[in-house]
Order: C-alpha cells, then sequence, then structure tokens
C-alpha cells in the first residue's frame, strides 16, 4: 500500500474540476474581470497591492498589529479578510490577503471597496 498517493477523492475533486473548468469558461472570464475591476478599485484607492497579477490579491500594510486591527474592523462591517503577518512573512511586510471568486457580483466588489476604503483610512493605511 503506497501511503504518499493521493486519496481516490482528491483525484475526483480534481478531475470534476478540471472538466468544470473546460465545459464553462465563462466562470474563469467572469473570475478575471472581477480581479481587474477589484484590483484597479484598491489601486485607485490608494492600496498597495504589490503588483498582484493573481485572483489572491495582497494588501501591503507593513506593520502586524496594524494588519489586524484592520482585518477586526474589516471582519465588524462583514468582511473576512485575513491578515498575514509574521512569522508567515518578514516583519514589516504583513498584509491582507483578498481572494476572489467569479460568484462575486460587482455589488459585492464594490461594497467590499467601500469598506476598504473606510477601514484603510481609519487605519492610516490610504
Amino acid at each position: 500500500m503506497n501511503t504518499t498517493a493521493l486519496p481516490p477523492t482528491v483525484i475526483a475533486s480534481a478531475l470534476a474540476a478540471i472538466d468544470l473548468i473546460e465545459r464553462e469558461p465563462q466562470k474563469r472570464q467572469a473570475l478575471w474581470d472581477n480581479v481587474l475591476f477589484f484590483r484597479t478599485g484598491l489601486n485607485d484607492l490608494g492600496f498597495n497591492t504589490l503588483e498582484s497579477t493573481t485572483h489572491i490579491i495582497p494588501i501591503l500594510v507593513g506593520d502586524a498589529h496594524t494588519a489586524v486591527r484592520l482585518a477586526n474592523d474589516l471582519m465588524e462591517e462583514g468582511l473576512f479578510i485575513q491578515a498575514i503577518r509574521p512569522p508567515t512573512i518578514p516583519e514589516g511586510a504583513s498584509r491582507l490577503r483578498i481572494t476572489l471568486m467569479a460568484t462575486h457580483t460587482k455589488q459585492d466588489l464594490s461594497r467590499a471597496l467601500a469598506v476598504l476604503e473606510k477601514a484603510g483610512k481609519k487605519n492610516n493605511v490610504i
């Protein structure tokens, strides 16, 4: 028995995901449309997104305590955006990490940008 092999359920899930990507390319396009819209909005507000080019968008905060405070303020407004801080990343490079999905609506993203703007100003991030 090979204990390092992936379980059949993981393989089946990966194959199903590939099948979905092939059958519904519009979902991938919707994701990239959302990424462009949201990243542009963040940059226009003055957030530093570290030149991210993926659907996982960082917002550089710097100070770990500020990143946690910002994440808590966002959670109070209904946005779950994790603070990433040392030891995961180097001191002074703390950030928020946002993961977008194709299923987010423009209304969802616009609301998130408004909440981020308010919290970013409150915490002197923008």
